[in-house]
């Protein structure tokens, strides 16, 4: 049996996906902002391996010093 709405009624979004629409909508955003903060957390992450990297060299000049 078909659907015997009007064409204009059967284009229309319903309830229920409108709101599906907007959860899909506030999820995209929870997930930017999600993706953002890991972003920032992942630069401070390589900040601090080259701040680590920096002090190692130098430790091992250090030692090398020192067995001289």
């Amino acid at each position: 049996m078909t659907d015997q709405r009007p064409i204009q009624e059967l284009n229309m979004p319903s309830g229920d996906s409108i709101n599906n629409s907007q959860q899909v909508t506030v999820h995209i955003g929870a997930l930017i902002n999600q993706n953002s903060a890991l972003r920032q957390q992942n630069t401070h992450l390589f900040q601090e391996l080259d701040t680590l990297r920096l002090e190692i060299a130098q430790q091992q000049i250090n030692y090398d010093q020192l067995l001289q």
